[in-house]
């Protein structure tokens, strides 16, 4: 295997300061990865609340025509009105405000959470890939197997060290290969947020 684990980009595990800004820049490229696109469009549509208020609370010019037929009556005319709001869009630009403020706060946080989350993953793969260089010295299976058939048949060992043997030896290659799929997963959902 050699000195690190075999599949992570070139520098990946490094404690340099550069190892450091490579996992800031896949933090930072994992928003889209984790939906941090639902926040930001989100904050963009509350930027656009904030504007319809404000166009709201121009006053309202109103021209029209008005026909009405009623008992024997008929009207004919033209209508004008006009609105001034004073104190009734205060509110509601206030309101926008609020929005926009709680959107870019979301925003915030989902991107805390989506580096907290990487940066969790990454150092779960480093954790894995040196508790996989550890197993390194674990013997052939089949090579093991036939060396205890040896030593049982030319008396060394009786048959339940035979058996705890096997035990032992199987619960370790078992434990290697769960943390060697740990790893190869991790290493996955990483280069999925490298890429």
């Amino acid at each position: 295997v050699g000195d690190r684990p075999q599949g992570l980009p070139h520098g990946l595990l490094e404690r340099s300061a550069g190892g450091r800004q490579r996992e800031g820049e896949l933090a930072a490229r994992s928003g889209e990865v984790f939906g941090q696109l639902g926040c930001r469009l989100q904050e963009q549509g509350a930027r656009y609340d904030v504007r319809l208020s404000r166009q709201q609370a121009l006053p309202k010019v109103e021209l029209g025509y008005k026909y009405e037929y009623g008992t024997g009556e008929h009207f004919n005319g033209f209508t004008a009105g006009l609105s001034i709001p004073i104190l009734s869009n205060r509110h509601n630009v206030k309101r926008a405000h609020a929005m926009e403020q709680a959107a870019k706060a979301n925003t915030e946080s989902a991107l805390a959470q989506q580096r907290s989350s990487v940066r969790e993953l990454y150092l779960k793969v480093d954790y894995t890939g040196r508790l996989l260089e550890s197993f390194g010295g674990l013997p052939d299976a089949a090579g093991y197997i036939d060396m205890l058939g040896r030593t049982l048949e030319a008396g060394q060992i009786n048959i339940v060290d035979y058996y705890s043997e096997l035990d032992t030896f199987y619960s370790a290659l078992e434990t290697r290969i769960r943390t060697d799929l740990e790893y190869r997963l991790g290493l996955a959902r990483l280069n999925v947020i490298y890429m």
